[in-house]
């Protein structure tokens, strides 16, 4: 398995990803429109990366360097260093999964983040227990829960993580 930068011609592959985990897993639990394109496009300066297998895209990983206020206000009450990177849009296909692709995504988005000088963060809904599941495993720390307010569809609430600490299982440079 490989990553690296995502790039224009990836946008297709990676919308049927999305597609087959949105089925599976109901993420993302808000797709305005059904554009995987617009969801995936962060912002302009968010950088994105995807994984490779047996020359396939099989994940994505990005960065987004403007967290939700909500999630900020968080980010600011637990002390945690600005600036930020928010790890943002990590999915993997569902046959790709159990191979350590989505560790290798969210180790290389934290590495990364380090690199720009930044401190790692994520959200995540609250209901979805796997990506829980390894960001604890992967030593991330839970900072708080935010509610998310989207006009004309169900509040749905969120915790907020921040990267592992010196003494966390991350194996990352």
């Amino acid at each position: 398995m490989r990553v690296r930068e995502r790039r224009p011609e990836d946008f297709r592959v990676l919308g049927e990803i999305l597609e087959r985990v949105r089925l599976l897993d109901g993420y993302p639990v808000y797709l305005p429109n059904n554009d995987s394109d617009a969801f995936l496009k962060v912002s302009s300066d968010a950088p994105a990366w995807v994984a490779e297998m047996a020359g396939g895209v099989v994940g994505h990983v990005g960065l987004s360097f403007h967290p939700r206020p909500s999630v900020e206000r968080i980010l600011r009450d637990a002390q945690t260093p600005s600036p930020f990177a928010h790890v943002t849009r990590l999915f993997v296909d569902p046959p790709a999964r159990h191979q350590g692709v989505a560790s290798s995504l969210l180790d290389h988005a934290l590495e990364e983040a380090h690199r720009l000088g930044a401190t790692a963060t994520l959200d995540v809904v609250t209901r979805d227990l796997a990506a829980i599941a390894l960001y604890e495993s992967r030593g991330w720390r839970r900072v708080g829960e935010v509610q998310l307010d989207i006009p004309d569809f169900p509040r749905f609430a969120e915790y907020v993580y921040v990267e592992p600490g010196p003494s966390s299982s991350f194996r990352g440079g």
